[in-house]
């Protein structure tokens, strides 16, 4: 995608009635994938989080974390566990702390702590799509960044997701 292309990506997410996508967490010990996943409504500014299971699954004896970053999305399936190339360390790898991490924002989200007048903020926003999927350049795909800066998020406050 040339620069010509990226500049038309405003005009793209202008024209979205919502955004989202999803991320890989792990496996279960039987093997079914574990993602969550977000989706921010244009109309009213919502954002909402879900998870493809109870996050206590990755926790299980047998269950794995996913090894690097792998994001879709919302209307996308992942890549086959075989098309998912493994190093010894990788960006963006599920810990315990990122299963913390994730709760605390699906909290967040539910109770609307970082909401103005019931819509999502931008800090908030920024947030959510930075540890679950960002956006893409490809073909209909817009980033996280277009969206701010075309859909009037409200700047809310600052807040720490750990307090």
């Amino acid at each position: 995608m040339d620069s010509k292309d990226i500049a038309r990506l405003p005009k793209l997410a202008k024209s979205k009635t919502s955004f989202g996508g999803k991320r890989l967490l792990g496996y279960t010990s039987s093997g079914a994938e574990v993602s969550a996943s977000y989706t921010l409504h244009k109309d009213g500014l919502k954002l909402v989080i879900t998870t493809s299971h109870d996050l206590g699954v990755l926790l299980k004896e047998g269950a794995t974390f996913a090894r690097k970053r792998v994001t879709v999305a919302n209307n996308k399936s992942f890549p086959s566990k075989a098309g998912i190339r493994n190093s010894k360390v990788d960006y963006g790898e599920i810990t315990p702390r990122s299963i913390d991490y994730l709760k605390k924002l699906i909290q967040i989200c539910d109770i609307q702590i970082n909401t103005t007048n019931g819509k999502c903020t931008k800090s908030l926003f920024m947030k959510v799509s930075n540890f679950l999927y960002e956006g893409g350049i490809e073909s209909g795909e817009v980033r996280w960044t277009d969206i701010i800066k075309v859909w009037e998020l409200p700047e809310g406050r600052y807040q720490n997701v750990y307090g």
